[in-house]
């Protein structure tokens, strides 16, 4: 059985139904529970000066594909995606948005705050010959999996401490 976001395309180009405009619209505030066991997965102490984090974090990201989007060091907050084709799915274009915000907490000790969000898009070729054509699914998700926080967070963990990004009073800082 085909999946109804792959069926729902195909009827609305062959012109065998219209789908319903979709009402844009704030999403529902959130319960303090609900919040608490997000930033459980989102969130990340490590052992790096907040002082020590940038330009660091910008380096790690950049090493790693990320278009830096906005970065301000003051505020603790980076903005990036990442783009690439995923051969494991077809080939999909994924596109993954991030928010990180670094907090000091002591000398030595920051929070590190990870917001995720993706959406993909593939290209379906159909018909043949003069009746051919391509269409595109997207989809978007906007609550990834805890394990693609962790994923994200330990490389920036690993690298603040192998790039050399000493607590605040240690190493001659």
């Amino acid at each position: 059985m085909k999946p109804l976001h792959a069926i729902l395309p195909c009827l609305a180009m062959a012109g065998c139904g219209s789908l319903p405009v979709v009402e844009i619209h704030s999403a529902p505030v959130l319960p303090r529970e609900e919040v608490s066991r997000l930033a459980a997965h989102r969130t990340r102490t490590v052992a790096v000066d907040a002082e020590a984090v940038f330009p660091k974090v910008l380096e790690i990201l950049l090493d790693q594909g990320h278009l830096i989007l906005c970065a301000d060091r003051s505020l603790g907050m980076v903005a990036f995606r990442q783009q690439w084709q995923d051969r494991e799915q077809r080939k999909a274009s994924i596109i993954q948005d991030g928010s990180l915000l670094v907090t000091p907490l002591e000398p030595g000790r920051s929070r590190l705050r990870l917001l995720l969000a993706g959406r993909s898009s593939e290209v379906f070729h159909y018909g043949m010959k003069e009746s051919a054509g391509l269409a595109t699914l997207a989809g978007v998700q906007h609550d990834l999996a805890p394990e693609e926080y962790a994923k994200l967070l330990d490389l920036l963990e690993k690298g603040l401490v192998a790039q050399g990004a000493p607590p605040q009073g240690a190493g001659g800082g």
